[in-house]
């Protein structure tokens, strides 16, 4: 896991091969996936409406949805509302307490993750995350 430790923190992800050769083996592949974690204390994802950490697509769009939860605006736990005292994601829901978002991003028109964004997650708040290599198959 990688600390955040300024706000904002901004990290680009670099890649050891060129994007055009990855979106190339993306377009040749029945499906990919890349898993994204954060794990938080005192800090959030979302505060009310407000997004305060996303990943950037290769196309450079912002992203709303957090660790799978695809075409949605919160965290997976929030598509079947199973995440803490009902927020959007369980970062930062109950204070002083350590939370985990995060799940496999599998929309191949926006993979891989270009970069990552983490607002309002400086000390004393703590968070923390992890993005996984992008894996991609074919076959069933």
């Amino acid at each position: 896991m990688t600390e955040v430790d300024s706000d904002p923190y901004d990290v680009n992800i670099a890649y050891s091969v060129p994007m055009d050769q990855i979106t190339s083996l993306i377009g040749q592949s029945t499906r990919c996936r890349q898993n994204l974690v954060a794990e938080c204390k005192n800090a959030k994802i979302w505060n009310g409406d407000n997004q305060l950490a996303w990943w950037v697509s290769r196309d450079g769009a912002r992203m709303m949805n957090w660790g799978g939860s695809k075409n949605f605006e919160g965290c997976l736990c929030s598509v079947d509302n199973d995440c803490e005292l009902g927020h959007r994601c369980n970062c930062g829901a109950r204070p002083d307490v350590w939370k985990t978002d995060g799940g496999f991003l599998t929309d191949k028109t926006k993979l891989p993750v270009s970069a990552l964004h983490f607002g309002s997650a400086a000390p004393p708040k703590e968070m923390r995350y992890k993005l996984q290599s992008l894996q991609c198959y074919t076959g069933p």
